[in-house]
């Protein structure tokens, strides 16, 4: 079928991904003229990232809304657990946000079969970026939840369904039922309207009306190479579900039933994707204007020759046109670059940051594992973060303060002082997927050499190495490095303007992934400053400042989003 063109006129180029790094399970609602792109967070606080733009080019960082006690609480989450798929949603003045809190998932070896306690909450607002109310349990039936609000007054909450028996599907299906947008509690008993296709793995849905008609959208295949969004229609709400004559409707597999049959055999599938971006799947739709609207989705870069995605689940979006009561996108793979009406395109750019603390307001780029920098940091005085010694590097109580790595290449910078009297005391420079993968450069000290001291340490699926320390000749604030060219991480050292020194080993980028993790993992590789303390004796380090840079990479827009300030305390 021939799509007409959506604008006429002057057309622009968009890049995709349009939110780089770990922004996964995007859900896109457009009030009045601006579109609002949710994501979720997992274990990092605060809870959820809500973006928005005016044109679907230009995107700034709008709010992170579960930001207090009442919100969330992410103290005991494991990896990859806490906030999960997020919906927002627009009616009669107020935005709803509905979450799921994942407080455990285990899953039996060699299969998905397992509990999983995922607890459903509401929350909502007047105003993008202004307060939200207080949570409101709705279930923990399953995760993924979304509101509907249909044209005739009536509202419904939607959510798969997590069947932990060991002989029944896992992924339940997609289950309804009517929600009072007063109370915020959900009216009757919910009523199964959809089981999923033959792919599996129902789950993330989204209902939206045009005409007469309801549209059920949903993400299948799993959240990995195989991931697709499948879309189905009925006259009622409740069903039954046609689905569409396109199924998957989009996806970055090319060859499903290659895809499948080498999936089986254990061979690679990725001759039977796309050569562009991967993992496509968990979608949302909003109105451009009349027939023509946008679909935001989830994807992933591998590393090149790899299938290997250190940067996490990335925002991308696709057009769609309205025709004969079915939406159909523009192409049903995803694309690098689309092209849209705009006033000026997004072009490649050097991407520089930097931190330095040097106001009580923290740079919205950065976030922390589980609870607020309040607990453990403070501003000792101008410029420097104070940041108390936590746990060890692979315990969820460990203190960091990181940021998204965005790009294939990026260097990062800090530095430090501290006055470490033990090996059990260190600070440094993180790069971290999780507890049980990640790499860093660390200052120390060591009492055999009766000398400071810096290292590198590695931790793989809990395996952990520890490098050759390199003594440090003078006490003065360190500077650390980490470089990432050509897909290998390498760490550096000097004290005042000194020449960088190189501290072996280095390290695959390809390690911080999903892909790597085991037994599974959901979130991206982060960049940024810790500080331990083995001992409990108080140990602390002060922070002068952290930066982090990216060069152009081909025609895709380098760094994230334009970024708001929150305040530190």
């Amino acid at each position: 079928m021939r799509l007409r063109a959506i604008m006429e006129g002057f057309m622009t180029t968009i890049y995709n991904p349009i939110l780089h790094g770990f922004h996964p399970d995007p859900c896109i609602i457009k009030v009045g003229s601006i579109y609002y792109v949710a994501n979720s967070t997992f274990e990092w606080y605060p809870g959820v990232r809500i973006y928005k733009s005016s044109d679907l080019t230009h995107w700034e960082l709008a709010d992170s809304p579960l930001v207090y006690p009442d919100h969330l609480d992410l103290s005991s989450v494991p990896s990859s657990g806490g906030i999960w798929a997020c919906d927002i949603s627009f009616k009669n003045g107020r935005f709803f946000l509905t979450y799921t809190q994942v407080d455990q998932f285990e899953r039996s070896p060699g299969s998905n079969q397992g509990f999983k306690d995922t607890i459903n909450f509401v929350t909502t607002t007047d105003r993008i970026g202004g307060s939200w109310s207080p949570r409101v349990l709705l279930n923990s039936t399953g995760f993924d939840p979304s509101l509907f609000h249909d044209d005739d007054g009536t509202s419904y909450l939607l959510n798969m369904v997590w069947d932990y028996r060991s002989n029944q599907h896992n992924f339940g299906g997609i289950v309804i039922q009517e929600f009072n947008t007063e109370n915020l509690h959900p009216i009757g008993q919910p009523r199964l309207i959809f089981s999923g296709t033959p792919i599996g793995y129902t789950e993330g849905p989204h209902v939206y009306k045009h005409h007469d008609w309801y549209y059920l959208v949903t993400a299948e295949g799993g959240t990995s190479f195989g991931h697709c969004v499948t879309v189905a229609r009925s006259k009622t709400i409740f069903g039954p579900y046609e689905l569409h004559p396109q199924t998957p409707f989009f996806s970055s597999v090319v060859d499903r039933n290659g895809f499948d049959q080498a999936k089986i055999q254990g061979k690679s599938v990725l001759k039977f994707c796309t050569d562009d971006l991967q993992k496509a799947g968990h979608a949302s739709w909003a109105p451009i204007s009349g027939d023509d609207w946008v679909m935001a989705f989830l994807c992933a870069r591998p590393l090149p020759n790899t299938a290997l995605c250190p940067l996490g689940r990335e925002t991308a979006l696709e057009l769609l046109t309205w025709c004969e009561d079915w939406p159909w996108p523009h192409s049903r793979v995803p694309r690098s670059i689309i092209q849209l009406e705009s006033e000026k395109s997004v072009r490649p750019t050097n991407y520089q940051w930097v931190e330095h603390f040097n106001i009580d307001r923290l740079d919205d780029n950065l976030q922390t594992l589980r609870v607020p920098i309040k607990t453990w940091g403070r501003l000792e005085r101008p410029s420097w973060l104070r940041m108390m010694g936590g746990q060890s590097p692979v315990s969820p109580k460990r203190h960091v303060l990181a940021r998204r790595i965005s790009s294939h290449s990026w260097k990062a910078e800090c530095t430090l002082i501290a006055h470490p009297t033990t090996f059990q005391h260190m600070a440094g420079l993180i790069v971290r997927y999780d507890e049980a993968n990640q790499v860093g450069i660390f200052f120390s000290h060591d009492e055999q050499r009766q000398c400071d001291v810096v290292f590198v340490l590695s931790v793989d699926n809990k395996q952990i190495l520890t490098g050759e320390p390199v003594d440090i000749p003078v006490r003065s604030a360190v500077r650390l490095q980490a470089r990432c060219i050509d897909s290998i991480i390498t760490f550096y050292w000097s004290v005042r303007e000194a020449d960088w020194e190189q501290v072996n080993p280095s390290f695959d980028f390809g390690l911080l992934s999903d892909d790597h993790a085991k037994p599974i993992g959901f979130t991206g590789s982060f960049i940024g400053i810790t500080c331990c303390d083995l001992a409990s004796t108080g140990f602390f380090a002060d922070f002068d400042y952290l930066s982090y840079s990216e060069p152009v990479v081909k025609s895709t827009r380098s760094g994230s989003a334009i970024s708001t300030a929150k305040p530190l305390f």
